[in-house]
């Protein structure tokens, strides 16, 4: 069994973080994420 999602679900749901952080690049929101050692 394979799981997929639309293009336009991801580009929703990356909106939706970019928004969230402020940010509007994926480096940006990663950047973000290990400020506070969400990632390591």
């Amino acid at each position: 069994m394979e799981l997929s999602i639309s293009s336009r679900t991801v580009g929703h749901h990356l909106g939706r973080i970019y928004d969230r952080t402020g940010r509007r690049t994926r480096a940006g929101a990663a950047v973000f994420a290990m400020e506070p050692q969400l990632l390591p």
